[in-house]
């Protein structure tokens, strides 16, 4: 299950991104989780189901930034912003 997680800070939200789930299926989704409320919203998906990825949130662009990882398909050498 290798998602990655970044904090925004802005937000006061931690976004874990992609990953697999239970069954091994990889996932292309984007959720939140709010300390304020104790709960993980989803809030938006990826364009590719990966998982070994990293994350980073930037905070002059207020995004938050997916890099690399593996798809089914293999290697994933690319770096979107996924969240604002």
């Amino acid at each position: 299950m290798a998602p990655a997680a970044a904090y925004d800070a802005k937000a006061n939200r931690t976004c874990a991104i992609d990953g697999e789930n239970a069954s091994s299926v990889l996932l292309a989704t984007v959720t939140a989780y709010s300390e304020g409320s104790n709960a993980w919203t989803a809030i938006t998906s990826d364009a590719v189901a990966r998982d070994y990825l990293a994350a980073a949130y930037d905070s002059a662009a207020d995004l938050t930034y997916a890099f690399d990882g593996a798809a089914s398909s293999g290697a994933i050498t690319t770096v979107g912003a996924l969240v604002q």
